[in-house]
């Protein structure tokens, strides 16, 4: 066994988590050989198609939307997300965080709580990068395009106006009245900022993808993907035309007079003399490639002879000989930095540098009263890049995001949404990758020294109190576990006092099963293991499910558990083939594998209403299985959006809602052979967990955030 894969395979993955009052669906979608079909998946037929579900008992736990016949979702709330542009003006600082922008005057007290800040409207896309010209702010906003932001009045921005790009804005500079854009697969797009639309007035289309635009005079410098820096003459924006170009890593740059400094995706950085655009050249390396150990990009500003560089650390430059920088002593301590595709933002407001801690969503505010020596005064934590997500709700409508590195209850009142896990251990070690919430108590699987399944009260969200644990197999040891400890669960469903988890063996993957009792949740017991129980041969209880699911469902009473795949079994990653596999729990100290069907495209999340399975399918959209019959699984109905992914599902009876790539769709399922298509939504990110409750849907997004939506009557 290819060990190393395997561990990258599964740890690497972006698990996902659904939830809703009461119940868990989940799903986990893993890097990239297919699982031979058992059998082929047969298409609908006419009369499974006109079914209608005869109204199975609902389950306690399922939310209803019947009070809304036709429902529509309307966005009321967003939250947090990452933290990679960023802009001052005056004493004031303006961050992107997530689909918003946040602004605040950094010359306010750091620590008396009291801190007044503004958010912008929810924002169609993650914003990318600003850059302010007077009362105007501008946005990169990613596929929307520029946005324009009244500042006037810092704490009540507004949009004024907007320019759709063909690319991906990623970048935007001002410079003479005019906007210049970093559209990525658009190239670099010349817009005129003074009148309404702000229309193009030329573009030059790049060999690659453009990720940063710098003006300077009648030339533009532009990093792109691999080939480097392009130096572009561009008075007359009609007529745009290379002029010289520099080899090499480009992702962000920055003008230090006749200098220019250039961060890599790879935590490096070069600076590159442009006296003469026609022939760059390399002066000076100050950062090598992998500095610090992580790959990222670098944030950089200057102020008079100063450059900031924040990224492994804070550091400070002096550039009075440009071409010769030298480090000045009292760089802030290290830190560990991971953010693919993306980095730190960072921006001077007078004796203030304010940074945006790119992946974790975060903060930072630091004295500059001795250039030399930064001082970090403020440090708030958000809710970043979203790796593991999983959402759930508390007792008293608290709701709580926990992931493989940070998470916490989401305070929708502070800055960046997110206080610290009372979850958390103090080492970190102990991770929640599925949490099934149901009365006052929480029922979590993951990386936890106590067990494959534990328990917590938390009647106070504030305090949760861990009452009860169930462990199997060899003793736990977090080192051990890397390379083939004790198996360890990932995805966890409940029905009444039974309970499933599917899960494996980290650093080796192979597929278990299990069932447990919790009719006292002090006191989980478990009734049977299926699967491997570690890279011993010995230890193994054949048989095993036929893949690790990334997604599992119980049916109501119990009796069947349907776990669905995207063809990744042990150390072999997945390549988009999945399949649904039911289990026959009529006795669950014996669990008895039952039927398969082996499908063209990966399965990625289930939920269970009545003999209906309903199934998030990647490209094949939603698919509805027939469970009825263990042993004889069959598809009965089909939605598909056609250019979109199917990534998860939440039962709300008589609803299903779907998240796609970027839109979260509500189906009427009352007839499963023919889901109807009554509501949707567009999110600014791409979804990767979703929950229904008390009126609302949350879909925690992978960069923009926690957002939130109001269900209401499409008749209103």
């Amino acid at each position: 066994m290819n060990a190393a894969r395997c561990r990258r395979a599964n740890t690497l993955a972006a698990c996902i988590a659904l939830s809703f009052t009461g119940t868990w669906i989940t799903a986990c979608t893993a890097p990239p050989p297919p699982l031979a079909p058992l059998r082929s998946s047969a298409p609908a037929d006419a009369s499974s198609l006109a079914q209608t579900d005869p109204s199975p008992p609902r389950p306690a736990y399922l939310p209803r939307l019947d009070a809304v016949p036709d429902p529509t979702l309307t966005l009321v709330e967003q939250i947090g997300g990452l933290t990679t542009a960023m802009a001052t003006k005056g004493t004031y600082a303006f961050a992107g965080v997530g689909a918003r922008v946040l602004a605040w005057d950094t010359a306010h007290p750091e620590d008396d709580g009291t801190a007044v800040f503004g958010r912008s409207p929810v924002l169609p896309r993650l914003v990318r990068d600003l850059a302010i010209d007077g009362d105007r702010l501008y946005a990169a906003v990613g596929g929307s395009g520029v946005l324009v932001l009244d500042i006037a009045r810092p704490l009540e921005m507004t949009v004024i106006d907007r320019h759709n790009t063909p690319g991906d804005a990623r970048s935007v500079a001002i410079d003479g009245g005019r906007v210049y854009v970093a559209d990525r697969a658009g190239g670099v797009r010349i817009l005129d900022a003074g009148r309404p639309g702000l229309p193009l007035l030329g573009s030059w289309t790049a060999p690659h993808r453009v990720h940063d635009v710098v003006p300077q005079g009648d030339h533009v410098f532009a990093a792109v993907d691999e080939t480097g820096v392009v130096a572009l003459a561009v008075k007359d924006p009609a007529a745009i035309t290379v002029v010289g170009s520099e080899e090499g890593e480009a992702r962000r740059l920055l003008a230090v007079g006749d200098t220019l400094w250039v961060a890599a995706d790879n935590g490096g950085v070069e600076i590159l003399d442009i006296r003469d655009p026609g022939a760059l050249r390399s002066v000076a390396k100050p950062y090598p490639a992998h500095y610090g150990g992580g790959d990222f990009v670098a944030g950089m500003a200057a102020q008079g002879d100063r450059v900031f560089v924040s990224g492994a650390e804070l550091a400070v430059w002096n550039v009075a000989d440009p071409r010769a920088p030298r480090r000045l002593d009292g760089a802030a301590e290290p830190r560990e930095r991971y953010c693919e595709d993306c980095g730190d933002a960072i921006a001077l407001a007078g004796d203030r540098a304010v940074v945006g801690t790119a992946e974790d969503g975060g903060l930072e505010t630091w004295s500059l009263a001795d250039p030399a020596r930064p001082v970090r005064v403020r440090s708030e934590i958000g809710l970043g890049h979203q790796y593991w997500p999983v959402l759930f709700q508390a007792p008293g409508g608290v709701l709580f995001t926990a992931d493989r590195r940070f998470g916490g209850p989401v305070d929708r009142a502070s800055m960046l949404g997110l206080t610290p896990s009372p979850f958390r251990d103090a080492d970190g070690e102990n991770w929640q990758d599925d949490v099934i919430v149901e009365g006052a108590f929480a029922f979590s699987v993951g990386d936890t020294p106590d067990g494959q399944l534990v328990v917590d009260d938390i009647a106070n969200a504030a305090a949760p109190r861990r009452i009860g644990a169930a462990a199997h197999g060899l003793p736990f040891s977090s080192t051990d576990a890397w390379r083939g400890g004790r198996w360890a669960g990932h995805r966890v469903a409940k029905a009444g006092d039974r309970i499933v988890l599917s899960g494996g063996i980290y650093g080796w993957g192979c597929p278990t099963f299990a069932v447990l009792d919790a009719a006292d949740p002090s006191r989980p017991r478990f009734l049977s293991v299926l699967g491997w129980l570690s890279d011993d041969p010995v230890l193994t209880e054949p048989p095993a499910p036929n893949a690790n699911y990334v997604g599992l469902a119980l049916s109501a009473d119990g009796a069947v558990a349907i776990g669905v795949d995207n063809g990744m079994h042990c150390d072999e990653g997945a390549d988009g083939w999945g399949g649904i596999e039911a289990i026959d729990l009529a006795d669950p100290a014996n669990p008895r594998i039952a039927d398969r069907i082996g499908t063209e495209f990966e399965q990625l999340d289930v939920a269970i209403h009545g003999h209906h399975a309903f199934v998030a399918a990647g490209e094949g959209g939603l698919r509805v299985y027939d469970i009825a019959d263990p042993d004889a699984l069959r598809e009965v109905g089909v939605w598909d959006d056609g250019d979109d992914t199917a990534r998860q599902v939440v039962l709300a009876w008589p609803h299903v809602l779907v998240a796609l790539s970027k839109r979260i769709v509500v189906l009427d399922i009352r007839s499963p052979g023919a889901p109807k298509v009554v509501g949707a939504a567009d999110v600014p990110g791409e979804t990767r967990a979703l929950r229904v409750g008390a009126g609302r849907v949350w879909a925690l997004t992978r960069d923009a955030g926690l957002v939130g939506y109001a269900l209401r009557d499409g008749g209103d």
